[in-house]
C-alpha cells in the first residue's frame, strides 16, 4: 500500500475520532467515485423531464475485517436474491429485478456489540480499514471484469447495533436519496442470529420498534448465506446433506425471524464452494504460523491465499498483522 493511500487512512481515522458529535456520522474514507454512490436517483436524467424514481439498491457488508476472507469477497459479490423465502417464492426486490446492486459498501464499526473495541492480537483499526482499501479494489476489479459498473465505499461508523448503523447510513445519503434506497445487508448466519438476538438491545419494546424502522420504513433486507458444512459442529456436518442445517431452518422459522423471512426482508443464499466454511479465525491462524515460521514456508502462503484474496494475503505476509501468541506476550511486557 502506498504512503499516501497509508497517510489518508489514518489521517481520516483521526478526523473521525475527533468529532465531537454523538452519534458520530458516517464517514467515508475511501470511494470509487467522489459522489459515492454516484447514481442519480432523481429520475430527471439531465432532460428536466419528470419521470418516475429509479431507485438505489445498495449491497452493505458490515464486518470487523479481522481480517477480509474469500468469504466476505463473496458475499459482496453476491448476486440479488428473486426468491426472498427458504420454501417459497415472493416479491421480488427491485435489485432482484435489475439483476445487480448500484453500489457496495464495506463498513466498519470502531465499537463491536460483542466485541467492544477488539483484542490483544488483533489487526488494528488502521490495518484493518487497510485491508478494507484492499478488498474494495478487489471487489471494484471483479465487478469490471464482468462488465458492471463499480461503485464501492469504504465507511467508518461508531455505533454498534446495525439498526443504528441502517440509519447513519441513511442520513449519510440525504432525505431525497435516502427515500430511494433500499440496504441490503449482505451477511453470514451468525451475524443474522446476533441481529435477533434481544439481549443486546435496552428492552424488547425497543428491539421491536427498531425492526418496524429497519425493515418497513427504512425497506432494509437481510441476504444471509448459509454455513457451508466444513463450518458445522461434526453432528451438524453428518446431517447437513448440503449447504443448510436442520439447527439454521429452526432459527428461520422461529419468532420474529419467520415474519421478515416470509414478507421478504430476509433472503437466504449459499455462498460459491470456494468461499464456504472461510473464517476469519482460520486466517488469523495460519497467518500467525507462518510469521512464526511452524509451517512449510510456501505451503502455508498457498493456502493462506486459498482463504483470502491475493492483495490480502500479500499485505498479512508484508505486514506480520497477525503475530504468534509468544510474541504478543514479549511485545506486551517489554
Amino acid at each position: 500500500m502506498s504512503a499516501a493511500r497509508r497517510k489518508a487512512i489514518s489521517d481520516g481515522l483521526a478526523a473521525f475520532a475527533a468529532q465531537a458529535s454523538s452519534p458520530k456520522p458516517l464517514q467515508i474514507l475511501y470511494s470509487t467515485k467522489p459522489n459515492w454512490p454516484g447514481k442519480d436517483v432523481s429520475g430527471g436524467g439531465g432532460s428536466g423531464a419528470a419521470t418516475k424514481p429509479a431507485g438505489l439498491d445498495i449491497a452493505v457488508l458490515d464486518s470487523s475485517f479481522n481480517p477480509p476472507t474469500k468469504a466476505h469477497a463473496a458475499l459482496a459479490l453476491s448476486s440479488p436474491v428473486r426468491a426472498a423465502a427458504i420454501d417459497k417464492g415472493s416479491s421480488s426486490s427491485s435489485a432482484a429485478r435489475k439483476g445487480a446492486y448500484d453500489a457496495h459498501l464495506l463498513l466498519f464499526s470502531v465499537r463491536n456489540a460483542d466485541k467492544g473495541t477488539g483484542k490483544a492480537g488483533d489487526a488494528s483499526t488502521v490495518q484493518r480499514l487497510e485491508m478494507m482499501h484492499l478488498l474494495a479494489h478487489d471487489v471494484e476489479a471483479r465487478l469490471r471484469d464482468e462488465d458492471r459498473e463499480a461503485s464501492v465505499a469504504v465507511a467508518l461508523v461508531e455505533e454498534p447495533l446495525m439498526i443504528a448503523k441502517s440509519t447513519l447510513i441513511h442520513q449519510y445519503l440525504g432525505p431525497a436519496a435516502s427515500a430511494q434506497t433500499s440496504l441490503h445487508w449482505v451477511v453470514g448466519m451468525d451475524t443474522l442470529e446476533r441481529f435477533f438476538q434481544v439481549k443486546y438491545y435496552p428492552s424488547p419494546r425497543f428491539f421491536e420498534d427498531a425492526c418496524g424502522q429497519f425493515f418497513e420504513k427504512e425497506r432494509t433486507r437481510f441476504v444471509c448465506a448459509r454455513r457451508g458444512p466444513e463450518s458445522l459442529p461434526n453432528s451438524d456436518k453428518a446431517r447437513a446433506g448440503g449447504s443448510s442445517s436442520d439447527d439454521e431452518d429452526k432459527f428461520l422459522r422461529s419468532d420474529p425471524v419467520a415474519r421478515w423471512l416470509d414478507c421478504g426482508s430476509v433472503a437466504i443464499i449459499d455462498l460459491p464452494a470456494e468461499a464456504q466454511g472461510i473464517s476469519s479465525t482460520a486466517v488469523r491462524s495460519l497467518a500467525s504460523a507462518l510469521e512464526e515460521g511452524k509451517q512449510a514456508g510456501t505451503a502455508t502462503e498457498e493456502e493462506l491465499k486459498r482463504l483470502t484474496t491475493p492483495s490480502i494475503a500479500k499485505y498479512l505476509i508484508d505486514e506480520s498483522v497477525y503475530q504468534p501468541p509468544k510474541k504478543q506476550e514479549d511485545s506486551s511486557t517489554s
